[in-house]
């Protein structure tokens, strides 16, 4: 299984991480989208705490797959 992994040289961070969330394995559908919808909501406090990622409560719908976000979050802010 991979993480969503993409090169979109010019396409904003945000678009990118969403991209990599639609495009990973190893969460359901119904999880994506809640993700895609807590990255977009939450986008500029996640981008401000990048270096503190860890530390961010998501929301209890979202714990289980936390860390493939975090670790899909990193691979496209690094």
């Amino acid at each position: 299984m991979a993480l969503g992994t993409v090169t979109l040289g010019t396409t904003s961070a945000d678009k990118q991480i969403i991209i990599a969330i639609e495009n990973t394995e190893l969460m359901p559908d119904d999880a994506k989208r809640a993700v895609k919808d807590y990255i977009k909501d939450s986008f500029n406090d996640l981008w401000n705490t990048f270096e503190e990622l860890i530390e961010i409560q998501p929301p209890d719908g979202l714990l289980e797959y936390w860390d493939i976000v975090l670790q899909i979050i990193q691979s496209l802010m690094t």
